[in-house]
């Protein structure tokens, strides 16, 4: 579950047993509750303060959404493909537009290009909240409500869509430093 996370090779394996002349010696935890062994971390986002599961990273990765290139090359890129044939949205030409809108802080056009082109895609109702957020403004609603306690950057986005925090309220800060340092300029 992501506590412990070795990688042995085979050689080093049977080197590490043979040097252990302990015979009948073994050390473990037992059953714990909540504890599952497999590979790498779990596959949620986590919880919130209240239980609320989290917005997963990867739908707030600002920073990803831009490559090296001129911003107007990128803008070019992102707007081709909206509309395919017979007027059918093309998802992932919305997803890209709407992100490259959201990176460069162009938080009105996000939330036009998600109304004017309606199309089924669960980051929607954060995107809609981080279109105000990245204007400075407070969303009517947000889709990070309680999760400033995250350990995604929702936690950054959680804080800034509250219009005052509360005295202890969880707040994960350093989750909150890492998505701030991690902004595009």
């Amino acid at each position: 579950s992501g506590l412990v996370d070795m990688a042995l090779s085979e050689a080093a394996a049977h080197q590490q047993m043979a040097e252990t002349n302990v015979p009948g010696m073994g050390v473990t935890l037992g059953d714990l509750p909540g504890l599952a062994t497999g590979p790498g971390l779990p596959e949620h986002a986590g919880l919130g303060a209240q239980g609320q599961s989290c917005v997963a990273a990867e739908a707030l990765d600002l920073a990803g959404w831009l490559s090296d290139a001129p911003i107007s090359a990128q803008m070019a890129e992102a707007r081709g493909g909206l509309v395919g044939e017979f007027d059918a949205i093309d998802p992932d030409a919305l997803r890209k537009a709407v992100t490259f809108d959201l990176a460069i802080g162009f938080g009105a056009e996000a939330r036009q290009m998600l109304q004017g082109f309606p199309a089924e895609m669960p980051e929607k109702p954060a995107w809609i909240s981080l279109s105000y957020l990245v204007d400075g403004e407070v969303p009517p609603s947000t889709a990070f409500a309680g999760q400033s306690a995250c350990d995604t950057p929702a936690a950054l986005w959680a804080i800034l869509s509250e219009p005052q925090l509360t005295k202890g309220d969880a707040i994960n800060r350093d989750a909150a430093y890492l998505a701030f340092s991690d902004l595009p300029l």
